[in-house]
């Protein structure tokens, strides 16, 4: 059988072995700390120009698992060949010649295993990566206890039939550092002995293993081993009890070491990495919130529910004024409702309708919408000059006349009853006039005020006390039509 023939055939063995895998042993797997032993045999192909003849290869091999996938193994292997000696007429790798080259392999090698993989979710077939590097001692007619570095690298798996019983199946491609001496024959047909290249050659396997001792087989790597662990195929990252079950500490459906938001309320919603949701951005997560879908910017109880402290009907948060008393009409802002827009609300406006733009007082009346005392004119004493600090508030009420020309007012000027009457009495009827003449100077058309002294008639204070005189000293503005 040529080279190109066993090639063929290992490649046709491979697929056979991987397809009929039944994985007769559920979830056996290599181990930490174990000891594999083992025997092989199998197929040994030269370069070609080598002039050595494709031969079996025989050995046997120990390693140790410092972990489940990082193995350490030595590996004798006897390969013995025989020289070829090409002739005209002949195939490429030409006939015997009867004599023997004898090869021992000693190697050390690295072996990475990959995870189990299997049939019908039940690991048992471990493929591995091989790396590593030994000595070649050839032994000939021709080449005497010559010794070669050699460096090898392939692949492999091992087919577990028991926890610790498995076939073997390697594939290695082997290269050899020295020029070796050969026997060859020059153009004339002569013997001749000449210094060779350097080869690269192939070396297929099949073989059994034993592993003894180490760590019992975790085939889903959740730190319990499969003879007691009543979970089995645990995802990979997973935290597990005792028993290799999951744990969910917070109990949201997401396994613990798989959970991005460990400590999820019970009873929140979460997604897929068991991180909780806040669908309306209440700050009350989905699951928990009785009040899905609360606007933004609202807010809410410990349900999620939205909350209205005034009694208003405009949800806290969104109320721009919050605390407005109960019953009080509001607008959208959940502001007093303040129809004619004078800074005073509906409830509170004693003089609604005022036009816009129209200075009001707290009751929202406006300087022609009231009658009464007219606060801050005052003047010097025993005098009807009116001092300058009551200028700004007869300048309001011109305007507010100005602004009403068929309003006509009466301007009223009492005293204290301090003094006689009768200068009390003009006393007053001249800080009327010089109140009337003040709002003439301004623009109001004298036609619209009327003015008259009432001296001490009139007290809305005791005059036994000074706070009560000074508010008997005082100018009234009377609306008399409008």
């Amino acid at each position: 059988m040529n080279r190109r023939h066993l090639v063929s055939f290992w490649f046709r063995i491979l697929p056979v072995l991987l397809i009929g895998a039944l994985c007769p042993v559920a979830s056996a797997d290599v181990r930490p700390n174990a000891i594999e032993v083992g025997g092989f045999g199998g197929l040994y192909l030269m370069e070609g120009n080598q002039e050595l003849s494709d031969s079996p290869s025989y050995g046997g091999r120990i390693g140790y698992f410092f972990t489940r996938d990082l193995e350490l193994e030595f590996t004798f292997a006897y390969t013995p060949s025989d020289y070829l000696i090409p002739k005209p007429g002949t195939s490429p790798f030409g006939v015997l010649d009867g004599e023997d080259v004898d090869i021992f392999h000693y190697r050390m090698e690295t072996l990475y295993h990959f995870p189990t993989v299997g049939q019908g979710g039940v690991p048992c077939l471990v493929p591995y990566f091989a790396l590593g590097g030994g000595i070649a001692h050839l032994d000939g007619p021709t080449i005497d206890n010559k010794v070669d570095a050699e460096v090898q690298y392939g692949v492999g798996m091992k087919l577990f039939i028991t926890d610790s019983l498995a076939f073997r199946l390697d594939a290695r491609h082997v290269l050899l550092f020295d020029k070796w001496i050969r026997n060859a024959v020059d153009s004339n047909g002569n013997w001749v002995k000449r210094g060779s290249k350097h080869y690269n050659n192939l070396e297929l396997t099949l073989g059994v293993s034993y592993l003894f001792g180490g760590g019992a087989a975790d085939s889903d790597g959740d730190g319990v081993p499969d003879d007691q662990d009543a979970c089995p195929n645990t995802p990979v990252g997973c935290r597990v009890d005792a028993r290799g079950c999951p744990i969910d500490s917070d109990q949201d459906g997401v396994w613990d070491g798989i959970d991005q938001c460990a400590g999820t309320p019970k009873g929140a919603w979460v997604d897929a990495k068991g991180c909780p949701r806040d669908s309306d951005g209440d700050g009350v997560l989905d699951g928990l919130d009785m009040c899905p879908d609360t606007p933004a910017g609202v807010t809410v109880n410990e349900d999620g529910c939205p909350l209205d402290s005034d009694k208003d009907r405009v949800l806290d948060g969104v109320d721009q004024c919050p605390n407005t008393p109960v019953g009080t009409a509001v607008d959208a802002k959940g502001c007093p409702a303040d129809a004619d827009g004078d800074g005073v609300a509906n409830s509170a406006d004693k003089c609604p309708g005022t036009l816009r733009g129209e200075k009001v007082d707290a009751a929202g009346c406006s300087f022609m919408q009231r009658s009464g005392v007219l606060e801050g004119i005052n003047f010097e004493l025993n005098s009807a000059k009116i001092e300058t600090m009551s200028y700004p508030v007869l300048d309001e009420a011109a305007r507010a006349l100005k602004n009403s020309p068929r309003t006509v007012v009466e301007i009223g000027g009492h005293t204290d009853s301090t003094g006689k009457a009768a200068l009390n009495q003009t006393l007053s009827q001249k800080r009327a006039d010089a109140v009337r003449n003040y709002l003439v100077s301004r623009g109001v058309a004298a036609s619209q005020i009327t003015i008259k002294g009432y001296g001490a008639a009139y007290p809305i204070a005791s005059n036994e006390a000074a706070e009560g005189r000074a508010k008997n000293r005082r100018i009234e503005f009377k609306i008399v039509s409008q």
